[in-house]
């Protein structure tokens, strides 16, 4: 799977990503601005990680991800997504100009070519859709089990990681669709060697008790039957007490009915 690079990227007028994407000249205010061909886009892990161009690329990419940025219908988030199609594409399919693609297993239905429609729609005329029409696109094909066949082809010569959680990310954002002002939280960088997943950021609107593990459950059993077993200890020496002073009692009682003097050999007789 040969991949080479292009040149083109979008943001949003006035982005605070723009110098960070960009290195043209044309005035962020003129509308060509934003057809400027103007970024190499490299596709394999090693040019991301070596070449300035790739290195840029990676720091403008980070930059859109986090990025709530909006002016007027256009927003950053928009423009991470329709990157992240335009890079596939054109890495895995050479659309919509790069004449050195080869073709190879990764492109045939049994690899990636299931997804080309929807890596491809709108990429030459961005404004003519809406940011998630490439989610329902073929089926929703995006969100299909070719994805993980997919990635298995593109990932099988060890050099494309980075390409493939640009998959991931398409993937999860059709599942998020996260609204304009809000940002595609991933759990970790696309730029890393494990795949990325989409994290919910959606605040659950019923409140849910928290749930106790099974540990915590025998744990406050455990603690429960000990405390009925020191309870009923205790309730047992309070009642053996009780019975222990009620003896002492009856015993005082029964000697203070008794004639207090006590007769002996000395002791007058009683008149008869």
């Amino acid at each position: 799977m040969a991949f080479s690079l292009v040149h083109a990227l979008r943001v949003s007028p006035n982005s605070p990503c723009t110098n960070v994407c960009t290195t043209s000249d044309v005035s962020q205010s003129d509308p060509k601005f934003f057809d400027d061909q103007w970024k190499d886009i490299v596709c394999d892990d090693k040019d991301f990680d070596s070449k300035p161009e790739g290195q840029k690329l990676k720091s403008c990419f980070t930059c859109l991800q986090n990025s709530t940025y909006t002016h007027g219908s256009e927003n950053d988030q928009d423009w991470f997504l329709y990157n992240l199609r335009y890079s596939s594409g054109y890495c895995m399919f050479g659309y919509p100009n790069n004449t050195g693609i080869e073709t190879g297993p990764c492109t045939t239905s049994v690899g990636c070519g299931n997804l080309a429609s929807a890596l491809e729609l709108g990429i030459k005329s961005p404004t003519n859709s809406t940011p998630y029409d490439y989610c329902d696109t073929n089926g929703g094909v995006i969100t299909s089990g070719d994805v993980d066949g997919c990635l298995e082809c593109v990932k099988a010569d060890g050099q494309h990681q980075y390409l493939s959680n640009f998959l991931l990310a398409l993937q999860g954002a059709c599942e998020a669709k996260p609204a304009p002002g809000s940002i595609l939280i991933l759990n970790n960088t696309l730029f890393g060697n494990s795949n990325i997943q989409v994290v919910d950021q959606t605040p659950s609107t019923n409140y849910e008790e928290p749930k106790l593990s099974s540990s915590a459950i025998v744990g406050i059993a455990i603690g429960g039957v000990v405390l009925l077993a020191l309870a009923a200890g205790f309730t047992y020496m309070c009642i053996r007490k009780r019975k222990n002073r009620a003896k002492q009692e009856d015993r005082a009682s029964g000697y203070s009915f008794r004639c207090q003097t006590r007769v002996t050999p000395v002791t007058p007789r009683f008149p008869d």
